[in-house]
């Protein structure tokens, strides 16, 4: 596969300079307690919010990367770079959320599905006291959390627990990691490249994926399948297909 091994290292690198500078708090799922669960998605109002992560007007960057490299993902941790719930009680803050997922016996023809069906898991998340609403693509996130949910102690830790539980049930991922960060307009945006990079691999993959005759010389992702295999074995076996 191998489609975002490169994207994994520069990520890694980014998350290695934030946490030199603001710290990094490190749990294990197994060491979490659960926290309750809600009633689906709800909806927390503006006037009983306490924290809000990732809002329209302040950066949010979500990004889920796949790899089929043994042993490159650690399984169950979650990291925290910066400010947890607590400290941020009537605050707004921009949120970066990045998922580490191991995969095993995945076709490159499956890759798309299951890529989508990582994201589409994550917001099976219901928690008390927490709402959470993606874009349409599913590449930035918006959080609320409620007074009552920060007096009760809700933190990072439970959600990113809840989120790579659901991302297990999946039948093909062998390992799940979470890193986020909470802290600066700053910190957030140093990852906006990479996860633009991020985007556009993403993109190129649903476009093969769902293409059933491609055009390379029209396809404005075709700088991309020289440096990526996986695509390149994704373009053949789709033109194989179509004869």
């Amino acid at each position: 596969m191998g489609i975002f091994d490169r994207d994994i290292l520069q990520v890694r690198e980014l998350l290695g300079q934030v946490a030199s500078k603001r710290g990094c708090k490190e749990w294990r799922v197994s060491e979490i307690n659960p926290w309750p669960g809600g009633k689906g998605n709800l909806h927390i109002p503006a006037s009983d919010t306490s924290v809000e992560l990732g809002p329209p007007e302040l950066p949010s960057i979500l990004m889920t990367l796949i790899t089929d490299n043994p042993g490159s993902v650690q399984d169950g941790l979650i990291n925290l770079m910066g400010s947890d719930i607590d400290d941020l009680a009537g605050r707004k803050a921009p949120l970066a959320k990045i998922f580490f997922i191991e995969a095993s016996g995945l076709a490159e023809e499956d890759l798309w599905d299951f890529y989508l069906g990582v994201n589409l898991a994550r917001l099976d998340v219901s928690l008390w006291g927490y709402m959470t609403r993606a874009s349409s693509g599913m590449r930035r996130e918006w959080c609320r959390i409620s007074r009552d949910a920060l007096k009760k102690g809700l933190s990072i830790a439970h959600i990113g627990a809840a989120e790579i539980a659901c991302v297990k049930r999946l039948p093909s991922v062998t390992a799940a990691e979470m890193a986020a960060l909470a802290s600066s307009r700053e910190d957030a945006s140093a990852f906006a490249e990479v996860a633009s990079k991020v985007d556009r691999v993403a993109s190129a993959l649903c476009k093969l994926s769902n293409e059933i005759l491609h055009d390379c010389e029209t396809c404005r992702f075709s700088d991309l399948c020289p440096t990526l295999p996986s695509l390149t074995r994704l373009r053949e076996s789709k033109k194989k297909g179509a004869l």
